[in-house]
Protein backbone atom coordinates (compact mmCIF):
# COMPACT_ATOMS: atom_id res chain seq x y z
CA UNK A 1 0.00 0.00 0.00
CA UNK A 2 1.17 3.57 -0.68
CA UNK A 3 2.22 5.89 2.16
CA UNK A 4 -0.58 8.27 1.15
CA UNK A 5 -3.19 5.53 1.69
CA UNK A 6 -1.70 4.49 5.04
CA UNK A 7 -2.29 8.04 6.27
CA UNK A 8 -6.03 7.35 5.89
CA UNK A 9 -6.01 4.30 8.16
CA UNK A 10 -8.28 5.78 10.84
CA UNK A 11 -10.76 7.08 8.27
CA UNK A 12 -10.69 3.68 6.59
CA UNK A 13 -11.66 1.89 9.82
CA UNK A 14 -14.68 4.17 10.25
CA UNK A 15 -15.58 3.63 6.58
CA UNK A 16 -15.44 -0.16 6.97
CA UNK A 17 -17.71 -0.05 10.01
CA UNK A 18 -20.20 2.03 8.04
CA UNK A 19 -20.14 -0.44 5.15
CA UNK A 20 -20.58 -3.43 7.47
CA UNK A 21 -23.73 -1.86 8.91
CA UNK A 22 -25.01 -0.98 5.44
CA UNK A 23 -24.43 -4.42 3.95
CA UNK A 24 -25.85 -6.26 6.95
CA UNK A 25 -28.98 -4.18 6.45
CA UNK A 26 -28.94 -5.09 2.75
CA UNK A 27 -28.67 -8.82 3.53
CA UNK A 28 -31.65 -8.58 5.85
CA UNK A 29 -33.72 -6.63 3.31
CA UNK A 30 -32.98 -9.18 0.60
CA UNK A 31 -33.43 -12.24 2.86
CA UNK A 32 -29.88 -13.30 2.05
CA UNK A 33 -27.34 -15.06 4.23
CA UNK A 34 -24.36 -14.58 1.89
CA UNK A 35 -23.23 -11.94 -0.61
CA UNK A 36 -20.15 -12.74 -2.72
CA UNK A 37 -18.56 -9.64 -4.26
CA UNK A 38 -16.26 -10.62 -7.11
CA UNK A 39 -13.38 -8.25 -7.93
CA UNK A 40 -13.48 -9.54 -11.49
CA UNK A 41 -11.11 -11.43 -13.71
CA UNK A 42 -8.67 -10.69 -16.49
CA UNK A 43 -9.99 -10.64 -20.06
CA UNK A 44 -7.83 -11.84 -22.90
CA UNK A 45 -7.83 -10.52 -26.42
CA UNK A 46 -9.57 -12.87 -28.82
CA UNK A 47 -7.21 -15.71 -29.83
CA UNK A 48 -4.33 -13.99 -28.04
CA UNK A 49 -2.39 -14.25 -24.79
CA UNK A 50 -2.55 -10.49 -24.08
CA UNK A 51 -5.02 -9.16 -21.51
CA UNK A 52 -7.04 -5.95 -21.33
CA UNK A 53 -6.30 -3.44 -18.53
CA UNK A 54 -8.05 -4.55 -15.35
CA UNK A 55 -10.15 -2.47 -12.95
CA UNK A 56 -11.93 -4.20 -10.09
CA UNK A 57 -15.68 -4.14 -9.57
CA UNK A 58 -16.51 -0.77 -7.92
CA UNK A 59 -18.51 -2.51 -5.15
CA UNK A 60 -15.33 -4.43 -4.31
CA UNK A 61 -13.23 -1.24 -4.43
CA UNK A 62 -15.59 0.49 -2.03
CA UNK A 63 -14.49 -2.02 0.60
CA UNK A 64 -10.89 -2.53 -0.43
CA UNK A 65 -8.23 -0.27 -2.01
CA UNK A 66 -7.35 -3.04 -4.45
CA UNK A 67 -8.41 -1.91 -7.93
CA UNK A 68 -5.71 -4.11 -9.51
CA UNK A 69 -6.39 -7.41 -7.71
CA UNK A 70 -8.24 -9.73 -10.15
CA UNK A 71 -9.73 -13.10 -9.16
CA UNK A 72 -10.21 -11.95 -5.55
CA UNK A 73 -13.46 -12.06 -3.59
CA UNK A 74 -15.13 -10.46 -0.60
CA UNK A 75 -17.65 -12.80 1.03
CA UNK A 76 -20.15 -11.15 3.38
CA UNK A 77 -22.24 -13.39 5.62
CA UNK A 78 -25.17 -12.64 7.87
CA UNK A 79 -23.94 -11.51 11.31
CA UNK A 80 -20.41 -12.81 10.66
CA UNK A 81 -17.04 -11.19 10.06
CA UNK A 82 -16.19 -10.37 6.41
CA UNK A 83 -14.05 -12.93 4.58
CA UNK A 84 -11.48 -11.67 2.07
CA UNK A 85 -10.22 -14.32 -0.33
CA UNK A 86 -7.21 -13.10 -2.29
CA UNK A 87 -5.70 -14.45 -5.48
CA UNK A 88 -2.14 -13.11 -5.25
CA UNK A 89 1.47 -13.91 -6.02
CA UNK A 90 3.98 -14.17 -3.15
CA UNK A 91 5.25 -10.67 -3.94
CA UNK A 92 1.71 -9.25 -3.94
CA UNK A 93 1.01 -10.93 -0.58
CA UNK A 94 4.02 -9.16 0.89
CA UNK A 95 2.89 -5.77 -0.44
CA UNK A 96 -0.61 -6.30 0.94
CA UNK A 97 0.50 -6.97 4.52
CA UNK A 98 -0.17 -3.44 5.91
CA UNK A 99 -3.76 -3.59 4.67
CA UNK A 100 -4.31 -7.19 5.76
CA UNK A 101 -3.01 -6.53 9.26
CA UNK A 102 -5.45 -3.65 9.59
CA UNK A 103 -8.35 -5.79 8.39
CA UNK A 104 -7.43 -8.61 10.76
CA UNK A 105 -7.39 -6.05 13.55
CA UNK A 106 -11.00 -5.30 12.66
CA UNK A 107 -11.87 -9.00 12.96
CA UNK A 108 -11.77 -9.90 9.27
CA UNK A 109 -10.90 -13.37 8.04
CA UNK A 110 -8.22 -13.56 5.33
CA UNK A 111 -7.49 -16.50 3.06
CA UNK A 112 -5.84 -17.17 -0.29
CA UNK A 113 -6.53 -19.09 -3.48
CA UNK A 114 -4.07 -20.16 -6.16
CA UNK A 115 -6.64 -20.75 -8.90
CA UNK A 116 -9.91 -18.92 -9.64
CA UNK A 117 -11.91 -22.17 -9.26
CA UNK A 118 -10.75 -22.57 -5.65
CA UNK A 119 -13.22 -19.91 -4.48
CA UNK A 120 -15.95 -22.54 -4.43
CA UNK A 121 -14.79 -23.97 -1.10
CA UNK A 122 -15.47 -20.60 0.58
CA UNK A 123 -19.05 -20.38 -0.67
CA UNK A 124 -22.14 -22.10 0.75
CA UNK A 125 -23.10 -25.36 -0.96
CA UNK A 126 -26.77 -24.40 -1.06
CA UNK A 127 -27.13 -20.96 -2.60
CA UNK A 128 -30.85 -20.28 -2.38
CA UNK A 129 -30.04 -17.41 0.00
CA UNK A 130 -26.75 -16.35 -1.56
CA UNK A 131 -26.18 -13.64 -4.16
CA UNK A 132 -23.38 -12.77 -6.55
CA UNK A 133 -22.36 -9.14 -7.14
CA UNK A 134 -20.07 -8.63 -10.09
CA UNK A 135 -19.54 -8.51 -13.83
CA UNK A 136 -18.96 -12.14 -14.77
CA UNK A 137 -22.38 -13.73 -15.08
CA UNK A 138 -20.93 -16.93 -16.53
CA UNK A 139 -18.77 -17.36 -13.42
CA UNK A 140 -21.76 -16.81 -11.16
CA UNK A 141 -23.83 -19.40 -13.01
CA UNK A 142 -21.00 -21.92 -13.02
CA UNK A 143 -20.75 -21.53 -9.24
CA UNK A 144 -24.47 -22.16 -8.88
CA UNK A 145 -25.73 -18.72 -7.91
CA UNK A 146 -29.43 -18.13 -8.49
CA UNK A 147 -29.42 -14.48 -7.38
CA UNK A 148 -27.08 -12.54 -9.65
CA UNK A 149 -26.87 -8.76 -9.23
CA UNK A 150 -30.41 -8.46 -7.81
CA UNK A 151 -31.92 -5.17 -8.96
CA UNK A 152 -33.35 -4.34 -5.54
CA UNK A 153 -29.91 -4.86 -3.96
CA UNK A 154 -28.18 -2.73 -6.59
CA UNK A 155 -30.70 0.09 -6.10
CA UNK A 156 -30.18 0.04 -2.34
CA UNK A 157 -26.38 0.14 -2.64
CA UNK A 158 -26.34 2.75 -5.41
CA UNK A 159 -28.62 5.08 -3.48
CA UNK A 160 -26.31 4.88 -0.47
CA UNK A 161 -23.20 5.39 -2.62
CA UNK A 162 -24.25 8.94 -3.47
CA UNK A 163 -23.28 10.20 0.01
CA UNK A 164 -19.56 9.77 0.61
CA UNK A 165 -17.79 8.87 3.86
CA UNK A 166 -14.81 10.87 5.13
CA UNK A 167 -12.52 8.15 3.77
CA UNK A 168 -14.11 8.36 0.33
CA UNK A 169 -13.84 12.15 0.28
CA UNK A 170 -10.16 11.87 1.20
CA UNK A 171 -9.54 9.36 -1.60
CA UNK A 172 -11.27 11.57 -4.17
CA UNK A 173 -9.22 14.53 -2.91
CA UNK A 174 -6.01 12.56 -3.41
CA UNK A 175 -7.14 11.54 -6.90
CA UNK A 176 -7.83 15.22 -7.69
CA UNK A 177 -4.32 16.16 -6.58
CA UNK A 178 -2.91 13.56 -8.94
CA UNK A 179 -5.06 14.84 -11.82
CA UNK A 180 -4.02 18.45 -11.15
CA UNK A 181 -0.35 17.47 -11.10
CA UNK A 182 -0.84 15.76 -14.46
CA UNK A 183 -2.60 18.81 -15.87
CA UNK A 184 0.19 21.11 -14.67
CA UNK A 185 2.99 19.10 -16.24
CA UNK A 186 1.09 18.65 -19.51
CA UNK A 187 0.36 22.39 -19.65
CA UNK A 188 4.04 23.17 -19.16
CA UNK A 189 4.93 20.83 -22.00
CA UNK A 190 2.29 22.42 -24.25
CA UNK A 191 3.52 25.94 -23.50
CA UNK A 192 7.00 24.78 -24.45
CA UNK A 193 5.75 23.65 -27.87
CA UNK A 194 5.58 19.91 -27.17
CA UNK A 195 3.57 17.54 -29.34
CA UNK A 196 0.25 16.01 -28.33
CA UNK A 197 1.97 12.70 -27.53
CA UNK A 198 4.65 14.36 -25.41
CA UNK A 199 1.96 16.25 -23.48
CA UNK A 200 0.15 12.98 -22.89
CA UNK A 201 3.33 11.44 -21.48
CA UNK A 202 3.79 14.51 -19.30
CA UNK A 203 0.27 14.04 -17.92
CA UNK A 204 1.04 10.46 -16.95
CA UNK A 205 4.33 11.47 -15.36
CA UNK A 206 2.67 14.26 -13.39
CA UNK A 207 -0.19 12.09 -12.14
CA UNK A 208 2.23 9.33 -11.13
CA UNK A 209 -0.02 6.72 -12.75
CA UNK A 210 0.31 4.22 -15.56
CA UNK A 211 -2.24 4.41 -18.34
CA UNK A 212 -3.93 1.22 -17.10
CA UNK A 213 -4.41 2.80 -13.65
CA UNK A 214 -6.40 5.78 -14.92
CA UNK A 215 -10.20 5.74 -14.41
CA UNK A 216 -10.60 6.41 -18.14
CA UNK A 217 -8.36 7.17 -21.10
CA UNK A 218 -7.00 10.71 -21.07
CA UNK A 219 -8.61 12.72 -23.88
CA UNK A 220 -5.95 15.10 -25.15
CA UNK A 221 -6.44 17.16 -28.28
CA UNK A 222 -4.26 19.81 -29.88
CA UNK A 223 -5.45 22.07 -32.70
CA UNK A 224 -3.89 25.00 -34.53
CA UNK A 225 -5.50 27.74 -36.63
CA UNK A 226 -4.68 31.33 -37.53
CA UNK A 227 -1.64 31.41 -35.28
CA UNK A 228 -3.49 30.05 -32.24
CA UNK A 229 -2.57 26.73 -30.65
CA UNK A 230 -5.16 25.17 -28.36
CA UNK A 231 -5.01 22.04 -26.24
CA UNK A 232 -7.86 20.39 -24.35
CA UNK A 233 -7.10 17.79 -21.66
CA UNK A 234 -9.91 15.73 -20.19
CA UNK A 235 -7.79 13.96 -17.61
CA UNK A 236 -8.68 11.70 -14.73
CA UNK A 237 -6.75 10.07 -11.93
CA UNK A 238 -7.32 7.26 -9.47
CA UNK A 239 -6.55 6.80 -5.79
CA UNK A 240 -7.38 3.53 -4.04
CA UNK A 241 -10.13 2.84 -6.56
CA UNK A 242 -11.70 6.32 -6.40
CA UNK A 243 -11.71 8.67 -9.37
CA UNK A 244 -11.28 12.34 -10.13
CA UNK A 245 -11.87 13.93 -13.53
CA UNK A 246 -10.67 17.43 -14.39
CA UNK A 247 -10.83 19.15 -17.78
CA UNK A 248 -8.84 22.18 -18.86
CA UNK A 249 -8.27 24.06 -22.12
CA UNK A 250 -5.00 25.88 -22.79
CA UNK A 251 -4.28 28.58 -25.39
CA UNK A 252 -1.03 30.15 -26.58
CA UNK A 253 -2.31 33.62 -27.49
CA UNK A 254 -5.06 36.07 -26.63
CA UNK A 255 -7.94 35.97 -29.12
CA UNK A 256 -11.62 35.03 -29.23
CA UNK A 257 -10.89 31.40 -28.37
CA UNK A 258 -8.97 32.47 -25.28
CA UNK A 259 -11.78 34.85 -24.33
CA UNK A 260 -14.32 32.04 -24.67
CA UNK A 261 -12.17 29.80 -22.48
CA UNK A 262 -12.07 32.49 -19.77
CA UNK A 263 -15.83 32.99 -20.04
CA UNK A 264 -16.46 29.23 -19.69
CA UNK A 265 -14.28 29.14 -16.60
CA UNK A 266 -16.25 32.00 -15.06
CA UNK A 267 -19.54 30.26 -15.78
CA UNK A 268 -18.20 27.00 -14.33
CA UNK A 269 -17.25 28.73 -11.09
CA UNK A 270 -20.66 30.38 -10.96
CA UNK A 271 -22.35 26.97 -11.31
CA UNK A 272 -20.14 25.62 -8.51
CA UNK A 273 -21.53 28.38 -6.32
CA UNK A 274 -25.04 27.00 -6.85
CA UNK A 275 -24.12 23.52 -5.59
CA UNK A 276 -25.80 24.11 -2.25
CA UNK A 277 -27.81 21.63 -0.17
CA UNK A 278 -31.49 21.57 -1.00
CA UNK A 279 -31.05 22.76 -4.59
CA UNK A 280 -32.58 20.56 -7.29
CA UNK A 281 -29.80 19.79 -9.74
CA UNK A 282 -32.28 20.33 -12.60
CA UNK A 283 -32.39 24.01 -11.60
CA UNK A 284 -28.60 24.24 -11.91
CA UNK A 285 -28.76 22.60 -15.33
CA UNK A 286 -31.39 25.13 -16.40
CA UNK A 287 -29.03 27.91 -15.33
CA UNK A 288 -26.19 26.24 -17.26
CA UNK A 289 -28.30 26.23 -20.41
CA UNK A 290 -29.11 29.92 -19.97
CA UNK A 291 -25.44 30.79 -19.44
CA UNK A 292 -24.41 28.77 -22.49
CA UNK A 293 -27.03 30.59 -24.57
CA UNK A 294 -25.57 33.90 -23.36
CA UNK A 295 -22.13 32.84 -24.60
CA UNK A 296 -23.37 31.55 -27.95
CA UNK A 297 -25.03 34.92 -28.50
CA UNK A 298 -22.20 37.06 -27.13
CA UNK A 299 -19.56 35.33 -29.27
CA UNK A 300 -21.69 35.65 -32.40
CA UNK A 301 -22.24 31.96 -33.06
CA UNK A 302 -26.04 32.18 -33.05
CA UNK A 303 -27.95 35.23 -34.30
CA UNK A 304 -30.72 35.05 -31.72
CA UNK A 305 -31.38 36.42 -28.25
CA UNK A 306 -30.31 34.06 -25.43
CA UNK A 307 -33.89 33.34 -24.35
CA UNK A 308 -34.76 32.29 -27.92
CA UNK A 309 -31.70 30.06 -28.10
CA UNK A 310 -32.88 28.23 -24.98
CA UNK A 311 -36.50 28.04 -26.09
CA UNK A 312 -35.53 26.54 -29.45
CA UNK A 313 -33.07 24.15 -27.73
CA UNK A 314 -30.16 25.20 -29.90
CA UNK A 315 -27.69 24.76 -27.04
CA UNK A 316 -27.83 20.98 -27.60
CA UNK A 317 -25.84 21.39 -30.83
CA UNK A 318 -22.96 23.04 -28.99
CA UNK A 319 -23.07 21.17 -25.69
CA UNK A 320 -24.71 17.76 -26.13
CA UNK A 321 -24.01 16.70 -22.54
CA UNK A 322 -25.35 17.91 -19.23
CA UNK A 323 -23.08 20.13 -17.21
CA UNK A 324 -22.49 17.75 -14.30
CA UNK A 325 -22.54 14.21 -12.99
CA UNK A 326 -21.52 12.51 -9.77
CA UNK A 327 -17.97 11.24 -9.27
CA UNK A 328 -16.69 8.64 -6.82
CA UNK A 329 -15.82 5.01 -7.38
CA UNK A 330 -16.41 5.75 -11.05
CA UNK A 331 -15.69 8.87 -13.07
CA UNK A 332 -19.43 8.96 -13.78
CA UNK A 333 -20.79 7.57 -10.55
CA UNK A 334 -24.15 5.92 -9.94
CA UNK A 335 -27.32 7.00 -8.16
CA UNK A 336 -27.75 10.45 -9.71
CA UNK A 337 -31.42 9.88 -10.54
CA UNK A 338 -32.56 7.84 -7.52
CA UNK A 339 -35.19 9.22 -5.16
CA UNK A 340 -34.90 6.42 -2.60
CA UNK A 341 -33.24 3.11 -1.82
CA UNK A 342 -36.02 1.21 -3.61
CA UNK A 343 -34.79 2.64 -6.90
CA UNK A 344 -37.62 5.07 -7.61
CA UNK A 345 -36.38 7.35 -10.41
CA UNK A 346 -36.60 11.13 -10.24
CA UNK A 347 -37.97 12.15 -13.65
CA UNK A 348 -36.28 14.97 -15.55
CA UNK A 349 -38.21 18.22 -16.11
CA UNK A 350 -40.10 18.57 -19.38
CA UNK A 351 -37.67 21.18 -20.76
CA UNK A 352 -34.67 18.91 -20.06
CA UNK A 353 -35.94 15.48 -21.16
CA UNK A 354 -32.44 13.94 -21.51
CA UNK A 355 -31.20 15.00 -18.06
CA UNK A 356 -29.67 12.08 -16.16
CA UNK A 357 -28.69 13.87 -12.94
CA UNK A 358 -32.01 14.71 -11.32
CA UNK A 359 -31.33 14.41 -7.59
CA UNK A 360 -31.35 17.18 -5.01
CA UNK A 361 -27.94 18.47 -3.94
CA UNK A 362 -26.90 17.32 -0.45
CA UNK A 363 -23.78 17.42 1.73
CA UNK A 364 -21.09 14.82 0.95
CA UNK A 365 -22.06 14.48 -2.68
CA UNK A 366 -19.20 14.97 -5.16
CA UNK A 367 -19.82 16.43 -8.60
CA UNK A 368 -17.94 16.81 -11.86
CA UNK A 369 -19.29 20.12 -13.10
CA UNK A 370 -18.26 22.34 -15.98
CA UNK A 371 -19.13 24.07 -19.19
CA UNK A 372 -17.96 23.67 -22.75
CA UNK A 373 -18.68 24.70 -26.29
CA UNK A 374 -18.33 21.66 -28.55
CA UNK A 375 -17.71 21.81 -32.27
CA UNK A 376 -18.66 18.30 -33.38
CA UNK A 377 -18.95 17.82 -37.12
CA UNK A 378 -21.93 15.46 -36.99
CA UNK A 379 -23.94 17.84 -34.77
CA UNK A 380 -23.04 20.84 -36.90
CA UNK A 381 -24.15 18.92 -39.97
CA UNK A 382 -27.52 18.20 -38.35
CA UNK A 383 -27.82 21.88 -37.45
CA UNK A 384 -26.95 22.89 -41.02
CA UNK A 385 -29.75 20.66 -42.30
CA UNK A 386 -32.31 21.91 -39.77
CA UNK A 387 -34.79 24.77 -39.95
CA UNK A 388 -32.44 26.78 -37.70
CA UNK A 389 -29.57 26.94 -40.20
CA UNK A 390 -30.19 30.59 -41.13
CA UNK A 391 -29.89 31.62 -37.49
CA UNK A 392 -26.25 30.46 -37.33
CA UNK A 393 -23.22 32.54 -38.28
CA UNK A 394 -21.43 29.73 -40.11
CA UNK A 395 -18.31 31.77 -40.81
CA UNK A 396 -17.97 32.40 -37.09
CA UNK A 397 -18.60 28.75 -36.30
CA UNK A 398 -15.89 27.71 -38.72
CA UNK A 399 -13.34 29.95 -36.98
CA UNK A 400 -13.92 28.10 -33.73
CA UNK A 401 -14.42 24.65 -35.29
CA UNK A 402 -10.86 24.61 -36.57
CA UNK A 403 -9.65 24.81 -32.95
CA UNK A 404 -12.06 22.18 -31.62
CA UNK A 405 -13.95 21.93 -28.36
CA UNK A 406 -13.25 24.39 -25.54
CA UNK A 407 -14.20 23.08 -22.10
CA UNK A 408 -13.57 23.48 -18.36
CA UNK A 409 -14.59 20.96 -15.69
CA UNK A 410 -14.07 20.93 -11.92
CA UNK A 411 -14.61 18.37 -9.14
CA UNK A 412 -16.58 19.70 -6.18
CA UNK A 413 -17.48 18.34 -2.74
CA UNK A 414 -20.75 19.70 -1.36
CA UNK A 415 -20.61 20.67 2.32
CA UNK A 416 -23.36 21.80 4.69
CA UNK A 417 -22.46 25.50 4.37
CA UNK A 418 -20.07 25.66 1.42
CA UNK A 419 -18.47 23.68 -1.38
CA UNK A 420 -14.86 22.50 -1.70
CA UNK A 421 -13.56 22.84 -5.24
CA UNK A 422 -10.97 20.06 -5.44
CA UNK A 423 -9.84 21.27 -8.85
CA UNK A 424 -8.66 24.60 -7.52
CA UNK A 425 -7.21 23.63 -4.13
CA UNK A 426 -7.26 19.82 -4.06
CA UNK A 427 -7.88 18.23 -0.67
Amino acid sequence: MTPAWLELATLYQDHIQLLQQRYQQALARESLTTLAIHAGQLKRHFFDDRVYPFKANPYFCQWLPLPQQPQSWLVLREQQAPLLVIHATPTEKLLLQPLLRQLQGLGWLIDYINTPEAIERFLPYHKQQAAYLGEHIDVAKALGFEHINPESLINFLNYRRVIKSDYELACIGNAARRALAGQELAAQAFTGGASEFTCWLAYLRGSGLRESELPYAVQLQQRQSAGQRLMLIDGGADFAGYAAAITRTYCTRDDDAADLMVALEQVTLALVGHLTPGTAYADIESLAQQQLANLLCAFGLIKLAPEDIVEQRLTQYFMPYESACLVGLQARDVGAYLADERGTPIPPPAHLPQLKTTLTVAPRQVFRIGMGVYFIDSLLQRLAESRHRRQIDWQRVEQFRLLGTIRVEDNVVVRANHSDNLSRVAG
